[in-house]
């Protein structure tokens, strides 16, 4: 009997006794998804992003907007944090002081700056590498790096030693996911047009071979 596709729920963000048992990561080798337009198309790599990077840019809009007394319900979409014409507008509505919405303009222009090398410098992931990738939620993937570091040690002789340190990486909260798909084609993908997800398990491509 052919497996059935998880399908996604956008107003529940929780986890419970519903969703699917957990796919161990050493058995995922992509994913399959489902649009609501009807096409399928299948990922085996996912773009993430540096954690540190991403908190750094979601506390530079934070700060905008509560120079800007922003309102979430009228805001541009996630799409266009870019510094526009509307956020000074909503700043001028709500009579914030030139002073704050100079700041509030520097903040955003920061930020978008930051967004554009964050973009540059993402990596990816197979599937198989990203833990939670089971659930179909991009907020909750997230990828562990070991890298080569240093530390200081010692009080009077001090010296470098080598060691490893870990960095985390997440998606960006952007409303698309960039993708890898069988063909090694690389696709930005709008996640509320996604309607079914599934993990292709190293299952699936022996029952194929048979």
């Amino acid at each position: 009997m052919a497996e059935k596709f998880h399908r996604i729920d956008e107003k529940r963000l929780d986890l419970d006794a519903t969703q699917p048992a957990p796919v161990p990561a050493r058995r995922a080798l992509g994913l399959e998804l489902g649009f609501t337009s009807g096409a399928q198309l299948q990922a085996t790599e996912i773009l993430l992003y540096d954690r540190v990077a991403v908190e750094r840019l979601l506390d530079l809009r934070v700060s905008a907007f509560a120079l800007l007394k922003a309102d979430p319900a009228s805001l541009p979409g996630l799409e266009d944090w870019a510094v526009t014409p509307a956020l000074l507008i909503n700043a001028v509505n709500r009579h914030v002081s030139p002073k704050k919405a100079d700041e509030a303009e520097q903040l955003l222009s920061e930020a978008e700056s930051l967004a554009v090398e964050l973009r540059a410098e993402g990596r990816t992931f197979a599937v198989g590498e990203i833990s939670g990738i089971e659930a179909p939620h991009p907020h909750l993937w997230f990828c562990v790096q070991s890298v080569p570091g240093t530390r200081t040690e010692g009080l009077l002789l001090r010296r470098e030693v080598d060691v490893e340190e870990e960095r985390l990486w997440i998606h960006n909260g952007d409303p698309f996911v960039t993708i890898l798909d069988a063909h090694g084609v690389r696709r930005d993908v709008r996640w509320s047009a996604v309607e079914q997800y599934r993990v292709m398990e190293a299952a699936d491509s022996e029952r194929g071979r048979n």
